[in-house]
């Protein structure tokens, strides 16, 4: 009689042989490589040196399967038996002797996930490292589906490469392109140097706030573009799970690219060569300081601090000191308004507000002498109530809430 140990071993046995069975029955492989350049242009076959980026190449595949299993059940702080169930096989060299195509084997493992597929995690996995290659040889960012944690296991891929070789991946996508499946991403030297100058950034982030505009999103990467207050612009990359502050990154988006509030973004720095920030990771914090309606009032009083006297015939004066003052302290809060409140100037050097509520007409005057005069005129009797005096901030934000100056 087989003896405990025994059964188990041809259990596990039949499991792999199952395993087997199901990859030699599917004529897609799982990833292809393409070894080029320098060593694999010789036709003599494959360096034995370069068959440890598979190995590297599957440790990576597992650890980034691992991260998302864990993302995808954060009350599970471990994975059991996934190890067991990932098997990655080499199940031919296409012609070229350095085109070798791996198989994915799957089959249960004694795991606490109610014995769900594993296959799909893997195929995601899969995914996730191709796209994340191709991404930083394009625009040298790290998108923000990667989990960080797994950096080490990218940072490994590649270590046998010398500077003129390189690895392009591939999945299959149908029989037809079995045998030159198009390429999903290359992994050059370049790429390698980029990969470990994003780890030594994260390795010792920088926290860093930027000004701006948000101009662009794109929802199903987690990236938005900031237009900066001071000139130039940023990629920015939203951290994981980060619900809140991608609502409020739409809330705030430019529809026509200009007119939006004024935000500031705060996440981990990139810089390039020359110290600059080149791109924000992580980012957490997205805070409005000036919404639109505010910029606008901002900027038309801009327009009025840069009239010159004579703007208006030979005598008039040119707004400016207590008024361009006054104005300014109230810009904030006549924002809030419910109502729109214009903003003009007078050739007497005053700035002047007016705003219409439901059943009055109004006027606030700042003087150039740091005075104001306000006026409300109603509008079915033609009744009018005035004020004067010296410049008060409350009473001028109460008289554009209510109409009332009693």
């Amino acid at each position: 009689m087989p003896s405990d140990e025994d059964q188990v071993t041809g259990s596990d046995r039949d499991d792999a042989r199952r395993g087997l069975e199901r990859a030699a029955a599917s004529r897609d492989g799982f990833v292809y490589f393409r070894m080029a350049g320098g060593r694999f242009d010789t036709g003599l076959g494959m360096p034995t040196a370069a068959a440890a980026e598979l190995q590297r190449y599957s440790e990576l595949l597992y650890e980034v399967a691992r991260l998302e299993w864990l993302k995808e059940h954060p009350e599970r702080r471990y994975v059991r038996g996934l190890r067991d169930a990932f098997d990655l096989r080499l199940i031919g060299i296409k012609e070229g002797s350095a085109r070798p195509v791996l198989q994915l084997v799957t089959r249960p493992a004694d795991r606490d996930d109610d014995q769900e597929d594993p296959g799909p995690l893997f195929v995601r996995a899969r995914d996730i490292v191709n796209e994340t290659i191709a991404a930083v040889a394009v625009d040298r960012r790290l998108p923000a589906l990667f989990p960080r944690a797994a950096l080490p296991q990218l940072q490994r891929v590649g270590k046998t490469l010398q500077p003129n070789e390189s690895i392009a991946f591939a999945k299959p996508r149908s029989d037809a392109e079995l045998y030159e499946p198009e390429t999903d991403a290359v992994l050059t030297a370049t790429v390698r140097a980029t990969v470990a100058l994003i780890d030594e950034v994260l390795a010792e982030p920088d926290w860093h706030v930027a000004e701006g505009v948000i101009s662009e999103f794109d929802g199903s990467k987690g990236t938005f573009r900031l237009d900066l207050t001071a000139g130039g612009s940023l990629t920015c990359h939203l951290g994981a799970q980060e619900r809140n502050v991608a609502e409020t990154v739409k809330d705030v988006l430019a529809a026509d690219g200009v007119t939006a509030p004024d935000v500031t973004v705060g996440g981990t720095a990139v810089f390039n060569s020359r110290g600059e920030v080149r791109s924000l990771h992580d980012v957490n914090q997205v805070t409005i300081v000036r919404t639109a309606t505010e910029k606008a009032l901002m900027a038309r009083l801009s327009e009025l601090g840069n009239l010159q006297p004579g703007w208006w015939g030979p005598s008039t004066r040119a707004p400016g000191g207590a008024a361009l003052r006054h104005a300014e302290e109230l810009v904030t809060r006549l924002a809030l308004a419910k109502h729109h409140v214009a903003i003009g100037a007078d050739g007497d050097g005053s700035i002047v507000l007016e705003w219409l509520l439901e059943w009055t007409a109004c006027t606030a005057e700042l003087l150039a002498d740091g005075d104001m005069y306000l006026l409300a005129v109603f509008k079915e009797t033609g009744a009018h109530q005035e004020l004067e005096g010296p410049f008060d901030a409350d009473i001028v934000i109460r008289f554009v809430e209510t109409g009332m100056l009693a």
